[in-house]
């Protein structure tokens, strides 16, 4: 209860006064409700930063059944991938608008797109990681 009057007082403040606000939290929900703008840092990087609604409209996740490695098409980054006996799953950056009928297609939430980024830290369209780079992976 306290957390949401002081985050309250702090828009009223903000909107009264027409300023910004450098917010630090890990309460991700605080953030896709109160924030324009989010900032994500992994490991002292910056691995995504932009408007909080171009970066939910920006991301999908793609889901299909069975074990098939079916090809993405031009335009995806795959920020995590995840396999199970009963298919494969993608959290995605995508270039609007996607539309494969192969693929079943979800909006991921602010908080799940912000763990993806956290979990692999940033991607390239190449499919390596700043740390792969830096240490010459090819």
């Amino acid at each position: 209860m306290a957390r949401e009057d002081l985050l309250r007082l702090l828009m009223r403040q903000v909107a009264d006064s027409e300023s910004s606000v450098v917010l630090s939290t890990h309460a991700l929900s605080d953030v896709a409700a109160i924030c324009d703008y989010v900032v994500v840092l992994a490991h002292a990087r910056v691995v995504l930063s932009d408007d909080t609604e171009y970066i939910v409209e920006t991301h999908r996740i793609l889901s299909i059944v069975g074990d098939g490695d079916l090809a993405l098409p031009p335009g995806i980054t795959v920020i995590h991938e995840q396999r199970s006996a009963r298919g494969r799953s993608l959290l995605v950056r995508v270039e609007l608008p996607f539309n494969d009928d192969r693929w079943r297609v979800d909006r991921p939430t602010l908080e799940e797109i912000v763990l993806a980024y956290l979990r692999e830290g940033s991607p390239h369209r190449d499919g390596r990681n700043v740390d792969e780079i830096e240490n010459g992976a090819r």
